[in-house]
C-alpha cells in the first residue's frame, strides 16, 4: 500500500523521497484522470499520524484538482485541526492558506 510505503520512507530517514512519491504518484494520478483512486488514497491519510510535511504535501499536490476529490477537503479540515493544535493560528494559517 501506497501510504505504508510512505510511512517506511519516512521512518528510514528519507522525508525527501517521500514527498517527491507524493507528488510523482498523485501527479500520476490525476493526469490519468484516475481521481477515483486519488481520492480513495487521500481518504486513507490520517491528518493526526502523518507526518506534517507530508500532509502539506498531499495537499499542494491535488491542489488544483480539489473540486474533483471530495476527500481533500476532509483531508485538509483534518490538517487544519491538527496543525491550529500544535502549531497556533498564524502559523497554520500560514501554511494552509492557499491549499483551501
Amino acid at each position: 500500500m501506497f501510504i505504508n510505503r510512505l510511512k517506511a520512507t519516512v521512518a528510514d530517514g528519507n522525508l525527501q523521497s517521500a514527498i517527491v512519491c507524493i507528488y510523482k504518484h498523485m501527479g500520476d494520478l490525476l493526469v490519468e484522470g484516475r481521481f477515483d483512486n486519488c481520492n480513495s488514497l487521500l481518504e486513507r491519510v490520517d491528518p493526526n499520524s502523518c507526518d506534517k510535511d507530508l500532509l502539506l504535501s498531499f495537499l499542494m499536490a491535488t491542489a488544483t484538482a480539489g473540486k474533483v476529490l471530495p476527500a481533500r477537503k476532509l483531508l485538509y479540515e483534518g490538517t487544519r485541526n491538527r496543525f491550529l493544535r500544535e502549531l497556533g493560528k498564524n502559523e497554520t494559517k500560514e501554511l494552509l492558506d492557499n491549499l483551501v
